[in-house]
Order: structure tokens, then sequence, then C-alpha cells
């Protein structure tokens, strides 16, 4: 075999190789693949089987405590024993009982069975809400379909007719006796509360609002009248001259508000308006004198206000 042919078969057998290669990584890919997907649609149904689960356990124990809360398992019990039951809290509200009678409810179950009364009551609006508070607050599964109120009286007294359905449920224990547990329905803690929102505005009485409130006289301090500023003489206080009497200089300052003329040594008191302080020395155009802000240095045809202070603190300090 010459060269040529061994090339030849050479290239042959690599793109023999590199065919069958691609050919097995299609394989692998496509069959991983499929396994992945296998696997999600696995864990996907494990975690609906388990959602289906839970659920049958909620329903399970939803179903259980409907069969604690339950009237008696004998209709005729549960009959008698609730009407009772209405009969004595529509008492203990104070409400006078004129009738409580069965009435059809048209739905009846496998499951439970429905019990139907009408409710013929009179009395006042605090009477009707303590009942109601009763009534809501006890966790038997029972029910009001249809409340109706007409005043009375000038509304001061309420004729109550209610439709109440209460449930047997299938499957359970009771024999005797009503549940005595206690609901979470509402959201105030007592009747009392109740009572004293609902009863405080009759809703069957014309409304007479409350006379305004007389308002009430407050006497304020009158605000004290600003004092005026102090009139500062120092402001038309002028060094009009320095004379000598040939030992030292003596300080001419004229107060033009009122007319006056001191002659300052060094040593002097000085007490002009807002102007206090202590002649330090006397030059031939200038005075020095020492205040609590520094050291003020006038110059001739200044006045003292408008003095140059040289230092920031008195000259004795």
């Amino acid at each position: 075999m010459s060269d040529r042919e061994k090339m030849l078969a050479t290239v042959v057998g690599l793109l023999i190789a590199l065919w069958g290669g691609n050919w097995a990584w299609k394989n692998y890919s496509q069959w991983q693949q499929s396994a992945t997907t296998k696997q999600i649609n696995a864990a996907t149904d494990l975690q609906s089987a388990q959602f289906e689960l839970s659920k049958a356990r909620a329903a399970v124990n939803k179903l259980r405590a409907w069969r604690e809360q339950s009237l008696p398992a004998s209709v005729a019990v549960a009959q008698s024993q609730y009407r009772a039951w209405l009969v004595e809290q529509l008492q203990a509200a104070d409400l006078e009982v004129a009738d409580v009678s069965p009435r059809p409810t048209g739905q009846q179950s496998p499951a439970y069975r429905a019990l139907g009364y009408e409710v013929d009551a009179s009395g006042k609006l605090a009477g009707v809400v303590e009942f109601l508070d009763t009534f809501y607050r006890s966790d038997q599964l029972h029910k009001i379909s249809f409340l109706r109120l007409a005043p009375q009286n000038d509304g001061n007294e309420l004729r109550v007719t209610l439709n109440v359905e209460a449930l047997v449920v299938g499957g359970t224990d009771r024999t005797d006796g009503l549940s005595d547990g206690v609901a979470d329905r509402l959201n105030l803690d007592t009747a009392e509360q109740y009572v004293e929102r609902i009863s405080k505005r009759n809703p069957f009485v014309a409304y007479t609002p409350r006379p305004a409130p007389k308002p009430k006289v407050v006497e304020r301090p009158r605000p004290k009248p600003t004092p005026k500023p102090e009139f500062n003489h120092a402001e038309h206080a002028r060094l009009t001259g320095v004379v000598s009497d040939g030992e030292e200089f003596q300080a001419w300052v004229t107060i033009q508000t009122l007319g006056e003329r001191l002659y300052l040594r060094t040593g002097d008191d000085v007490d002009i308006g807002r102007f206090k302080g202590t002649v330090v020395d006397v030059f031939e155009k200038e005075l020095l004198v020492d205040t609590d802000e520094g050291v003020i240095s006038v110059r001739v045809g200044e006045k003292l206000t408008d003095g140059k202070r040289l230092t920031s603190t008195p000259a004795g300090s």
C-alpha cells in the first residue's frame, strides 16, 4: 500500500470515529434529558400527593371538630335541647319570648341535618344585642338566616323575629347536651361593649342632637409691651479736642444730646450711655479708654462708638 493510500485510509478512519462519537454523544444527551424530565415529573407528582394528603388530613380534623360541635345525634333530642337553649338565652337577655317553633329548612344531606326554628320575641334593643352576642360566642354549628326588628312604643320596644338553623353532623358521638365551647367570631371582648356602641344611638327613635356646648371664654394675659431700648448717648458723644497744660493732655468730649462737655485725663472714669470705662491715656489727637470689650482708641472728631478696639480684653486683665 502506497503512502497516499495509507493517508487516505487514516482520514477515512478518523471521519468514521468522529461520526460514531457524535452519534454516541447525541444518544447520551437524549437519555440524560429524558432521565432528568422523569425525575422532575416524579418530584412534582410527589409534591402533589403530599399536598392532597395534607388537605385530606385538614378535612378529617375539621370534620372531627364539627362532630364535637354538633347537636346530639338523635333529631328529637337535638330539637328539644336546642329549643330550650334558645329560650334560655332569650330570657337571659330580658327578652319576652312569645314563641319558638320548628320550621323546615330544606337543607338535608347524608353528611348533616339542619334543624330550623322561628323565634317571636320582644324587648329592648340592648337585650337584642346581648342575645346576639351570646349566640355568636357559642361554637355550636348554628346561624341566623333572617332577622327583623319592628319598633313599638315609639321605638323604645322592639318586636324581634328570628329564623335560626342548627346542624346535626353525621357520625357525631354526642348523645345528649350541647357544645359549651366559645367561638372566636367577635371583635370586642364583652357584650357590654357592643351594647354601649349600638344602644347609645337607638336607630328606631328620632334623633335629637345634643345642644352644642357653650364656648369657654379663656382670658389670655395681654402680652407685656416690648420695652423701648435705652437711648445711648454715647452715639452722640464726640471727641472734639485735646489740650495740654504742658505736663499732660486733657481730652474734651462733647455730648451733643445733653449739651454737656467732659474733660478727661488719664485715670478718669467714663460713663456715657452704654459706653463705660476708664481713660488709659490721652495723646495729642487720641483718647484710649479701657472698657469691658477691650481698649478703645478714639481719634479727634470721632464718636465714642466709632472708636477702634486695640485689644480684645481690658488692659487690667
